[in-house]
């Protein structure tokens, strides 16, 4: 499952969905699917940045709510939800999208994407981290990114 933190607001689930990882990666095979991901990781950044000013304005709107203004703030209330509602469901859209492809997401802010792949006789992850120009690491399954190594 992947979780996001809205800043200050704690953790929320985002999918359900667990990666398809019955399919492992060549380094040019996960390299030319880069920047497909990118590309959503940028409409998931958009959408996460929308989602905080929602909740920002749901908020603002709560603190405002009085018995006497029930009426005043009832629509941008529930446009502000409703905008919330959307822009959850783009950001687990490019989850599920990404998590199609057979990568698995291990954060999200900053992005950290684990491709499984062959390394001899067994399963590995190379691993790219938002940022990075290209991916240029790899670590066992069960070291994570701390045990990060370059690919050489």
């Amino acid at each position: 499952m992947a979780w996001y933190s809205f800043p200050g607001r704690g953790a929320r689930a985002i999918d359900e969905d667990t990666a398809d990882t019955s399919h492992t990666f060549s380094l040019a095979e996960a390299r030319a699917l880069l920047p497909e991901i990118q590309l959503l990781i940028a409409r998931f950044n958009r959408a996460r940045i929308s989602a905080t000013e929602a909740v920002e304005r749901l908020e603002d709107i709560e603190q405002r709510r009085t018995r006497g203004n029930l009426m005043e703030v009832a629509r941008p209330l529930r446009q502000a939800r409703e905008d919330l509602g959307e822009q959850a469901e783009r950001m687990r859209e490019v989850i599920r999208a990404v998590r199609t492809m057979g990568v698995e997401i291990k954060r999200l802010d900053p992005v950290l994407l684990d491709f499984p792949a062959r390394r001899g006789d067994r399963v590995v992850y190379l691993c790219w981290e938002e940022g990075e120009a290209t991916i240029g690491y790899w670590h066992e399954i069960e070291d994570g990114f701390a045990g990060r190594q370059p690919l050489t």
